[in-house]
């Protein structure tokens, strides 16, 4: 066996592991960008979703009372009727 390895493959071997450890942080930080803008992302996802859901109570509550201000409307007329008609 020989107790010599070939220059072109100690040189390959050796690029590819320096190559290697120098994107480690590049990629790390990528990484840690990506989970960041996902987070980021379903927050404003989530407020939008919020928003619209209060959005559309606040239009039924103000529909439910615009309603309640005319049923006091008919309410009164027709008890007012009532009282006609009784006499």
């Amino acid at each position: 066996m020989p107790d010599t390895v070939c220059e072109q493959i100690t040189d390959s071997v050796t690029q590819t592991n320096t190559k290697t450890v120098a994107e480690t942080p590049a990629m790390a930080m990528s990484n840690f960008i990506m989970a960041t803008n996902t987070a980021v992302s379903n927050s404003n996802q989530n407020a939008t979703v919020a928003q619209q859901q209060g959005q559309m109570l606040m239009q039924a509550a103000t529909t439910q009372g615009i309603n309640a201000i005319n049923a006091i409307g008919t309410a009164s007329i027709s008890k007012a009727a009532e009282a006609i008609l009784e006499k």
